[in-house]
């Protein structure tokens, strides 16, 4: 606006006190509106995080049962190694007696 006399000068002047006061109301709305994205990324990585730390328990978990499903099946290949080596040697002795027996005779 071009100011040629004194009576436009008020007018002007009220002019720019509205537009300082749009100024104003539209920057509180943009920094409501930063607030509330803000406010809304938190959320979002809180409950991204807990997805993450469900995830990880559970991937903690599932090796845990992988480990002792390993032990529990090396520990059962143990016990049958260990009952093939008595039956073995119960056969052997079954076999040194039998020998004994039949020289005796």
């Amino acid at each position: 606006m071009f100011l040629t006399d004194g009576g436009d000068a008020k007018q002007t002047k009220q002019d720019d006190e509205s537009s300082e006061e749009e100024d104003v109301k539209r920057f509180k709305r943009m920094e409501e509106e930063l607030a509330k994205t803000d406010e809304a990324e938190k959320k979002y990585k809180m409950e991204r995080s807990k997805k993450e730390v469900k995830k990880q328990i559970k991937t903690n978990e599932l090796v845990e049962m992988h480990k002792k499903r390993l032990e529990d099946e090396d520990e059962d290949q143990m016990l049958d190694n260990k009952d093939l080596k008595e039956d073995s040697s119960e056969n052997d002795d079954d076999l040194e007696e039998e020998r004994e027996i039949t020289k005796m005779q």
